[in-house]
C-alpha cells in the first residue's frame, strides 16, 4: 500500500481597507492573482466592497508567505488586520485560483462594516464565513477562469 502525505497548506484570512477602489481596481486585482496563483498554487476568495476587503488565501506555506508579502505592500491595500492563519492538508476553494464574492451580496450591513463587526470576528467565526460560502458556491464552474 503506498503511503501518501498530503502536502500542508497555510491559510490566511485577512481584512484590509481598500484605498481608491475604481471600477477597474477589482478587475487588476483579479488578473494579478490568476497570474501569480495559477504558477504558486494559491487559491482563494476575496471579499469586496468600498468599505472592505476580506480574503481567504490558501496554498503551499512558502508560495502563500510571498503572496501575502506582496499583498502587504499593495498599494490598494491600508490596515491590514490578520484574522486567522492555519495549517491544514484541505482546501475550501480548490478550484478557484481568485473567486470574488461581492461585499453586497454579504449579509452585513454598511452601519456593521463601520462598526467593525468584520474586524471584531474571532479566528473561527471568520474562517466559517469562507466555509459557508464555500459550500455555497459552484466551485466546479469556472466560466471565467477564476
Amino acid at each position: 500500500m503506498v503511503n501518501r502525505q498530503k502536502q500542508k497548506l497555510k491559510q490566511i484570512i485577512y481584512t484590509s481597507k481598500p484605498v481608491a477602489l475604481e471600477d477597474n481596481t477589482i478587475d487588476e486585482i483579479l488578473a494579478s492573482s490568476h497570474k501569480y496563483n495559477s504558477k504558486s498554487g494559491v487559491t482563494g476568495l476575496l471579499i469586496f466592497g468600498v468599505e472592505l476587503y476580506m480574503q481567504f488565501l490558501e496554498g503551499p506555506v512558502q508560495e502563500l508567505d510571498e503572496t501575502f508579502n506582496r499583498i502587504k505592500i499593495d498599494n490598494r491595500h491600508a490596515d491590514i488586520r490578520i484574522l486567522r492563519v492555519n495549517l491544514t492538508d484541505r482546501r475550501l476553494f480548490g478550484s478557484w485560483k481568485m473567486r470574488p464574492q461581492d461585499l453586497e451580496h454579504m449579509h452585513w450591513s454598511k452601519e456593521d462594516i463601520k462598526n467593525g463587526l468584520v474586524d471584531k470576528l474571532q479566528p473561527d467565526l471568520a474562517l466559517e464565513v469562507f466555509v459557508e460560502l464555500s459550500r455555497d458556491l459552484d466551485q466546479f464552474l469556472d466560466p471565467e477562469g477564476a
